[in-house]
């Protein structure tokens, strides 16, 4: 009589083992899938933010081919008002002229951080060609009505 209390404790223990076992693998498992969710996240913020960032450095070049200037109230005035980045921090805007660069403190929230996205106007004209050269004439020929650009 006494060894079958062993064989049911032992299969009671056995039984406990697995159980606790499984448990600790599904909250593994649970725990892999909450991570690599955030981190999608993270980068759709990320994602967004920069085409955020892209629209501000569009606007500022077409203001910098129009009057050789960028001023910040003209570009927010031109995107509807937008003046908070993705994270609803401000942005900063340093240079002048096509070496403007607009600067979003990133989801950290502090500049000069590796996590730091920028646009500098500069590099958007790299990718249209034939802005390329307007910029780097001293003066823009404008000739008849100056066309006006609206964000979408």
């Amino acid at each position: 009589m006494q060894s079958n209390n062993r064989d049911s404790f032992s299969n009671r223990g056995s039984f406990i083992f697995v159980f606790v076992l499984i448990l600790i693998i599904i909250a593994t498992s649970l725990s892999s899938i909450y991570d690599a969710a955030q981190l999608l996240y993270k980068q759709r913020d990320i994602v967004m933010a920069k085409h955020e960032l892209q629209k501000i450095g569009v606007a500022s070049l077409a203001l910098f081919l129009q009057t050789r200037r960028v001023e910040v109230d003209r570009v927010w005035t031109l995107l509807g008002g937008i003046q908070k980045d993705f994270w609803d921090r401000p942005y900063r805007k340093d240079g002048r002229g096509k070496q403007t660069t607009w600067i979003s403190s990133g989801p950290d929230g502090e500049f000069g951080t590796e996590d730091d996205l920028n646009v500098q106007l500069s590099d958007l004209s790299h990718q249209i060609p034939s802005l390329n050269d307007t910029l780097n004439n001293t003066e823009v020929p404008v000739k008849g009505n100056t066309p006006t650009v609206r964000a979408e």
